[in-house]
């Protein structure tokens, strides 16, 4: 009786082990190309990079591949209306002019143009960083059989 009971155990558990394995088709054929944009600028004096691409669509060729935006029109607007405008180096990064850096106070606002469509990023006001006035370092070794071999971290 017992073998019995192990024996349908094990048919049971081969079966719902087995029954869970299923290929999960994604249908992509609608995906949207989506713009990526990665960058900052700072109260340092620049220039700043701006970088823009396209996602890709899962499954297709270009998955895992940088499709980077070159034809774009890029520019940074401030809240009292001044523009400054980007130049591209031609492989999707976009360079604020040397010199340029962001002033505290003041929000800025980056536009991105291509062929007829416009994307505005939310105004972003830029503050001051906070006064550090501490700061703590803390230091672990940990033992090792190795004397030469020794691992450290937090």
């Amino acid at each position: 009786m017992k073998v019995k009971k192990i024996t349908i155990i094990f048919i049971l558990a081969g079966i719902l082990t087995n029954s869970c394995i299923n290929q999960l088709d994604v249908n992509t054929n609608s995906g949207e190309l989506i713009l990526v944009v990665e960058g900052f600028i700072s109260t340092q004096a620049g220039p700043h990079i701006i970088r823009i691409s396209r996602s890709a669509k899962y499954g297709s060729f270009f998955e895992g591949t940088i499709r980077n935006v070159t034809n774009a029109k890029v520019f940074i607007r401030d809240q009292k209306g001044e523009v400054t405008f980007l130049t591209n180096d031609g492989f999707g990064v976009y360079n604020t002019p040397f010199g340029f850096r962001a002033v505290v106070g003041n929000s800025y606002t980056l536009q991105i143009t291509i062929t007829d469509k416009t994307y505005y990023s939310t105004p972003q006001l830029v503050t001051k960083a906070p006064k550090i006035d501490s700061l703590i370092l803390e230091y672990n070794k940990f033992p090792s059989t190795d004397p030469l071999d020794f691992k450290s971290g937090s």
